[in-house]
């Protein structure tokens, strides 16, 4: 038996549809696919329709040529009512009234295929196609099964009619959906025009339904790659949101606690202080002054201990309004010697023309004033430390201040944490003050970055986004 290149390709065509329809049913039963079923079901009536494409080629049996011919009938009519199931769900509706009408009568005309007699006789008619060198002997239909086919060809172009105003108002892969099926309508218009020897041509209805299956998964596969993109994209979030969530209740427990450490402790303190204040009026032995020293020095770090954990757990709106970065600079530098007796340890630069941009200046303040005194602190910190604003873009969209200094360098283990409330690396940090930095700067829309030193050391960037009218937006808990 040899096969001709008819058979072969309705071969083809056969084994794919059988394979898409398979493989998308057991994909619709996941959620938000189950019209896939009747994709599926409208590429394995592909398939078998397909099958009997095959036979019309091969050296049969008439009784096996009539059977295979009723098949075919059957199958093109099951496809048809498919494609009015499968566009009416992925369209996101019901069957209209007359569409009910029209798949039950598809169902009627599969089941009178069925009936031998009725839509074909059992004379077998051959047709050739002498430029192809293939004969096609099929069994001749009735008048009742011309009528049927006319009925279902019908059908399928109002179908595809529907497909077309679809794409036309915006709906997504419909351009796709219509160009499948009006190659459907072509092929089953040329298999009419080839049986009644009006044309020439071979038949071409397997390869047509096939396209339409083709065309449609491509729809599918575009929306299933999207919806996989879209749900990566959610979990991402997802995932951030709960990050979030989670790092705002420890925040939320925080502030609870700081109020109470403010209540339970402040008082205390300020007995303290008020005792040495008393204590220190009386004459004292110089181990009592000592005594007393360490009890004031200890009673401060408590103080700010206090203060910098209020700082940090304490919501409050941003006050915005517009800022000089060269006087913010010169301010906060200031601010931050204060604590060291002054003196010339801090190198200030600042790019002309810099433009004013909108934010809380007491914060921004205070960001700074944490960075430079953590660089002060730096161990192994031999020369001045480097401050600098700097406008990144043309015309400038961020401000920049970096902070660098000459210490020894942060190690790898200590970079990790080092942004996490209360890490500290130092006996009298509280390691609050990198925390509130970064608060502060996320709460500005903008961001804190370190990296290495030039030579050694370690350089802090607050970027903070120029805004002429910023949102009044609040210090994230």
């Amino acid at each position: 038996m040899v096969l001709t290149i008819p058979a072969v390709t309705s071969c083809v065509v056969t084994v794919l549809a059988m394979f898409v329809g398979v493989a998308t049913i057991a994909v619709s039963s996941g959620p938000g696919w189950r019209a896939l079923r009747w994709f599926g079901v409208a590429a394995l009536c592909a398939s078998a329709y397909g099958v009997c494409a095959v036979t019309s080629t091969l050296d049969l049996a008439p009784e096996a040529r009539a059977f295979f011919g009723r098949l075919g009938g059957a199958s093109a009519s099951l496809l048809s009512a498919s494609w009015f199931m499968y566009f009416a769900r992925t369209h996101g509706r019901a069957l209209a009234r007359w569409e009910r009408a029209v798949v039950v009568a598809i169902v009627v005309v599969a089941v009178a295929w069925l009936v031998p007699g009725l839509c074909r006789t059992s004379e077998v008619f051959v047709r050739t196609v002498p430029w192809l060198g293939v004969s096609y002997a099929t069994t001749r239909p009735t008048v009742f099964g011309q009528m049927t086919y006319a009925f279902l060809l019908v059908s399928i172009c109002i179908l595809d009619a529907r497909v077309f105003l679809a794409w036309r108002r915006g709906k997504k892969g419909a351009l796709a959906d219509f160009l499948g099926v009006s190659v459907q309508i072509v092929a089953g218009v040329n298999d009419a025009l080839a049986a009644s020897g009006k044309i020439d041509t071979p038949y071409a209805l397997d390869v047509g339904q096939f396209v339409v299956v083709i065309a449609v998964g491509t729809t599918l596969i575009t929306r299933f790659v999207s919806d996989a993109r879209a749900l990566d994209r959610s979990s991402t979030e997802l995932r951030a949101a709960q990050t979030e969530l989670v790092r705002r209740e420890r925040l939320a427990a925080l502030g609870e606690l700081s109020a109470i450490v403010a209540h339970e402790v402040r008082n205390p303190v300020t007995v303290i202080f008020s005792a040495v204040s008393t204590l220190r009026k009386q004459p004292l032995s110089s181990e009592a002054s000592t005594l007393l020293d360490i009890v004031n020095e200890e009673a401060e770090r408590l103080k700010r201990i206090v203060g910098e954990l209020l700082e940090f757990a304490r919501p409050r709106d941003l006050s915005v309004d517009a800022i000089a970065p060269a006087q913010l600079v010169e301010g906060a530098v200031e601010a931050a010697l204060a604590g060291f007796g002054g003196g010339d340890l801090v190198e200030v630069q600042t790019d002309r023309d810099l433009p004013d941009f909108a934010g809380d200046e007491q914060l921004l303040r205070q960001a700074l004033i944490n960075l430079i005194t953590n660089a002060l602190q730096a161990a192994g910190r031999t020369g001045r430390v480097r401050v600098r604003a700097l406008g990144e873009g043309q015309p400038a969209s961020w401000i920049a201040f970096d902070v660098c200094d000459d210490g020894a360098g942060i190690p790898n283990d200590v970079a990790e944490k080092m942004f996490t409330p209360f890490f500290t690396t130092r006996a009298s940090g509280t390691g609050l003050g990198l925390a509130i930095v970064k608060r502060i700067a996320e709460a500005h829309g903008g961001e804190i970055t370190w990296r290495p030193g030039a030579a050694r050391g370690v350089a802090f960037m607050l970027r903070i986004p120029v805004r002429r009218r910023a949102k009044r937006r609040q210090l994230a808990q």
